[in-house]
């Protein structure tokens, strides 16, 4: 009997937007940066939960990934922000799986010098429909899509480690 393809949420929150990677199986089906605007922390976070809500209810999620925030480089309005992710997911009943940047790059960038770039183009390798976002950010002085492609690496990672067990 075939096993059941796995639905897959992956999210890395940052300040002030949320990069999202959705995966069906192995495939990468959706993918972008969700902006959330407002200069209140409750209040993003709770915008940001109604987009995750939604988001969990109309692709029928079974597994939600984060990244896992490093206590230095993160700050009190990321931390609510990935909690209150955390609570909807419990709530939704979804396995959850959290991931640090040192395991994603261990992951893809073997043995290759790991930057964010390298990250990227790694990630960019395995799914090319980001090739045009990957374009965009090799010239941007200000990343913009870097959450996004982590968000990807996160739900890669996750798909091979479901399929091993």
């Amino acid at each position: 009997m075939p096993k059941k393809l796995s639905k897959i949420l992956a999210v890395n929150p940052l300040s002030r937007c949320l990069g999202i990677a959705y995966f069906h199986g192995h495939a990468l089906r959706e993918w972008q940066v969700k902006n959330i605007r407002s200069t209140d922390s409750k209040t993003a976070a709770r915008k940001a939960e109604a987009f995750l809500s939604w988001f969990i209810d109309y692709y029928k999620i079974d597994v939600l990934v984060l990244k896992k925030l490093h206590s230095s480089r993160s700050s009190q309005r990321v931390d609510l922000l990935a909690s209150q992710i955390k609570t909807l997911a419990r709530e939704k009943n979804l396995a959850i799986y959290e991931y640090s940047i040192g395991e994603l790059e261990a992951f893809l960038c073997e043995g290759n010098r790991a930057n964010k770039l390298n990250l990227a183009q790694a990630v960019t390798c395995k799914h090319p429909g980001l090739l045009y976002e990957f374009r965009k950010e090799q010239y941007n002085k200000q990343p913009y899509y870097m959450s996004m492609f982590e968000a990807v690496a996160l739900g890669q990672l996750c798909v091979n480690q479901l399929e091993k067990q």
